[in-house]
């Protein structure tokens, strides 16, 4: 078993933040079939997506596969379309927003 600290993942924000953000590759119902099918679930339990990725993120957690799981999601071919979109400055203003406070934030703690 994996450490308890993926457990934090199993909660309904978290798996929200996953499937559902500007700054996630959008995942339909078969995209997460796919995925399930990928990590070791096969059949993703649930009738929407926020409870199959729920049922992803469980079976993943039981095989000890999670770090894979978050590698995949969040690797640059995954995020290719995401990243392409930002750049190219179209509908992504909360990233910009997030950019920019990200960036205030660290300044402030160089300069403290």
């Amino acid at each position: 078993m994996e450490s308890e600290s993926f457990e934090l993942l199993e909660n309904t924000d978290i798996t929200t933040y996953l499937i559902d953000r500007p700054w996630v590759t959008y995942r339909s119902n078969a995209d997460l079939d796919s995925l399930g099918a990928r990590f070791g679930s096969p059949n993703p339990e649930g009738s929407n997506r926020l409870l199959r990725m729920s049922s992803i993120i469980r079976a993943t957690h039981a095989s000890g596969r999670t770090e894979s799981l978050l590698s995949f999601l969040f690797s640059p071919v995954q995020l290719r379309l995401v990243i392409n979109e930002y750049l190219a400055g179209s509908q992504f203003s909360q990233l910009k927003g997030i950019d920019e406070f990200v960036f205030l934030d660290c300044n402030n703690k160089v300069t403290t």
